[in-house]
């Protein structure tokens, strides 16, 4: 990755911070105490589905589309070009 793609991931992770709210942060180990890769979302979770869906729902438009609307940098401003969009 190049500076410039770390740096507007960086300011899309800042920009739309609702999106880690997503993933669970606590991870699962095993019995010999090493770290396993978690699920996204626990199948057991509603909660959890829901705030996904309504997530998948909010980020559609492709990366390219975020790194034009990062940009603008009135929040109300972005919000409108993004349903525009």
């Amino acid at each position: 990755m190049s500076l410039t793609n770390l740096r507007k991931f960086r300011e899309f992770y800042l920009s739309y911070a609702e999106i880690q709210q997503a993933v669970p942060v606590k991870s699962l180990t095993s019995e010999m105490g090493s770290k396993k890769i978690q699920q996204a979302v626990p199948t057991t979770s509603v909660l959890d589905i829901t705030k996904l869906e309504t997530l998948t729902g909010r980020f559609v438009l492709g990366w390219t589309h975020y790194v034009t609307l990062l940009t603008v940098k009135n929040t109300e401003e972005r919000r409108f070009y993004e349903m525009e969009s």
